[in-house]
């Protein structure tokens, strides 16, 4: 279909133009060297809020008209930025790809992940 070809074409130049000359990593510090291949193997940490801090997150939220992924993604990137050094930053969020109603309710994995560049550089 002629339409839907361009708007994939449209979708894919939006991305190309996003994300060109986005840094590919973060220069964290850390205590071990990178290794020389990249790999896919990963770990996470368990995080958790008290209720009293998960209330003031929620109302920060609801005071700047944003929702409370938002909130945390502002604090997580400026964390990222001071650990790195670096005010160019992409962070990958996954989300459920399931823009049509008819698919909410199907079991299964449709996660794709997005990739948010952010910018925090002061003007």
């Amino acid at each position: 279909d002629v339409a839907t070809d361009a708007v994939l074409a449209r979708q894919g130049t939006y991305w190309r133009d996003a994300l060109v000359r986005a840094p590919d990593r973060l220069e964290l510090p850390t205590d071990h060297p990178r290794p020389p291949e990249w790999s896919h193997a990963g770990a996470f940490i368990p995080v958790s809020f008290d209720a009293s801090l998960t209330s003031a997150l929620n109302a920060v939220s609801r005071q700047h008209g944003v929702t409370l992924f938002m909130t945390l993604l502002a604090g997580w990137s400026v964390m990222l930025a001071r650990l790195s050094g670096q005010s160019d930053l992409v962070i990958g969020t996954p989300i459920a790809n399931r823009t049509r109603a008819e698919l909410e309710g199907l079991v299964g994995c449709f996660v794709n992940v997005l990739p948010l560049r952010l910018d925090l550089a002061t003007p």
